[in-house]
């Protein structure tokens, strides 16, 4: 009988081990022939005849801004961001994406050395509160008539987003992506300038009978860190394209449904017509410990057509379209042991007939439902049996540590796990979305530490929001077989906080609205 958790501990060790490797600063001169994190970018080869991209992750600026003279905290408002000084960077540049505060976790929470794989970072840096973040690009002059869109996977804390000097936007939200439109203010065919200023999300605390936190904190990392700790991009997108792509495998009735939100950034009108293929996802990796977290894929031959329908998207607008076609046994189900998967791959004309944009989108004919008591997948039973685990940093943040987890669960007959107490990388569904795996996607809404502000209307006001987020990132990926809401929120009230009805009542009405979000996203 195989020893898995000598395996386990093997595959997880291999990991941590590593990561330090890597990035410890005791281990400076080791080195490893492989990528660290492989990853995907945001542009799929069959959209790059329309689409573009550059990745802005590397060396940046950093430069730390003291909290203003006299500002108290507790008041439930965020201090001041003065503007950045031009004398005032920091010799140390930051490696994007990276928080800044990074050295100090998990060191000041003392959780164990296994984590302890973070850049060179200065120790002044370990309690700032507040920052500027800088670098420099060159946007192409072939993107000029493009819409230029700046696309981050996560940022912690409160963050406004800068570009030649002019405010383009902001988002307050530690785990989810957010793009932001820069057309208006970047220069096409010349050099550009990206601040990124971030207040750490504590910064809003309100310590009190019944919480502090007025933010989706999470657990032990969300709370913890401030920055740009994933992917950054800089795409160039058609004015008149696909923008969103939601595929609705029915099995059951033999039918894919995927459901296209077009968008219209001209002054007029346009005339289109949409349409859809459905293509087989080839894996090129081998299966051994370093080439199967890798990225190496190309899409095979059309499995299935979904017919043109025409649609008038309107000026500075969207439209929503659906496209349907019988699948007649001619796509593979995915299920474990047969992660089968396809790239819906949608393509627009405009009314001269030309093509303007495709839009990849990567998915499994799977269905779930759940049935008298039991988990149906494609119609039969299934017995999900999973683990569970916090998000610790910096060695995590590679697909080669999900795949050590997930083989390491499958060698010891599980086939699950609770992504606990925050939104994970995308590249966590990813990566078992390709291994047959399933997921239990789990937001940010963490009580255990007693730390949300649960008496508080600002608290519960933007938690809708932190669900839909996550349900629209992660709606495609045939390994989330559900969405965990909260952790041990009720539990707190009761047991901990002792709370009044009111408050559990307050959230039994947000249980509901929370479902209705997930069903109706």
């Amino acid at each position: 009988m195989k020893n898995t958790t000598s395996y386990r501990a093997f595959e997880l060790g291999f990991v941590a081990a590593l990561a330090t490797a890597l990035l410890s600063p005791s281990h400076a001169a080791a080195k490893f022939n492989r990528a660290f994190a492989p990853q995907d970018g945001l542009v799929a080869p069959v959209e790059k005849p329309y689409r573009s991209e550059i990745c802005l992750n590397g060396s940046w600026q950093f430069q730390p801004v003291a909290l203003p003279a006299g500002y108290e905290r507790g008041q439930s408002q965020l201090p001041a961001l003065s503007a950045p000084l031009n004398d005032h960077w920091e010799k140390t540049p930051i490696r994007i994406p990276s928080p800044w505060n990074v050295n100090s976790f998990p060191d000041d929470q003392m959780l164990g050395g296994d984590f302890r794989t973070y850049p060179s970072y200065p120790d002044s840096w370990k309690n700032v509160q507040m920052g500027w973040l800088r670098r420099t690009f060159t946007v192409p002059a072939s993107w000029r008539g493009k819409r230029l869109i700046l696309h981050f996977d996560a940022v912690a804390g409160n963050t406004q987003i800068v570009v030649n000097g002019k405010v383009v936007g902001g988002h307050d939200d530690n785990f989810l992506p957010f793009d932001i439109d820069v057309t208006e203010a970047a220069k096409v065919g010349g050099a550009n300038t990206l601040l990124v200023g971030v207040r750490k999300s504590s910064l809003m605390d309100v310590p009190g009978k019944f919480g502090r936190r007025l933010y989706q904190g999470g657990s032990f990392w969300g709370q913890h860190v401030a920055g740009i700790w994933q992917d950054v991009f800089l795409t160039a997108v058609p004015l008149v394209r696909v923008d969103n792509v939601f595929v609705k495998p029915q099995v059951d009735k033999g039918i894919l449904e995927a459901e296209l939100t077009l968008r219209n950034d001209s002054d007029h009108a346009v005339k289109v017509g949409v349409d859809g293929e459905v293509k087989a996802w080839l894996s090129q990796n081998k299966n051994d410990v370093l080439s199967a977290p890798e990225v190496s894929w190309k899409l095979g031959a059309t499995a299935l057509k979904a017919p043109r329908v025409a649609a008038t998207v309107p000026a500075r607008g969207s439209v929503i379209v659906t496209l349907k076609a019988p699948a007649g046994g001619k796509l593979k189900q995915w299920k474990p042991g047969q992660p089968n998967l396809y790239g819906f791959v949608s393509s627009l004309e405009t009314s001269d007939k030309r093509v303007s944009d495709t839009k990849y989108t990567r998915f499994g004919w799977r269905q779930l439902k759940f049935q008298d008591g039991k988990v149906l997948l494609n119609g039969q039973p299934i017995q999900l049996k999973g683990d569970s685990w916090h998000f610790m940093g910096i060695p995590q943040m590679t697909r080669r540590y999900a795949w050590a987890w997930y083989k390491a669960c499958q060698d010891a007959n599980l086939n699950a796990v609770r992504l606990h107490a925050q939104p994970y990388p995308a590249f966590y569904m990813d990566m078992a979305d390709e291994m047959g795996f399933f997921i239990l996607d789990e937001s940010a809404i963490w009580a255990s530490d007693g730390g949300p502000k649960l008496d508080d209307a600002a608290y519960w006001a933007n938690t809708s929001a932190h669900i839909k987020g996550l349900v629209l990132r992660d709606r495609n990926h045939p390994s989330v077989f559900g969405w965990s809401v909260s952790n041990e929120v009720m539990a707190v009230i009761k047991n901990v906080f002792h709370g009044p009805k009111e408050m559990q009542e307050e959230l039994v009405r947000h249980f509901k609205i929370w479902a209705d979000v997930c069903r109706e996203n």
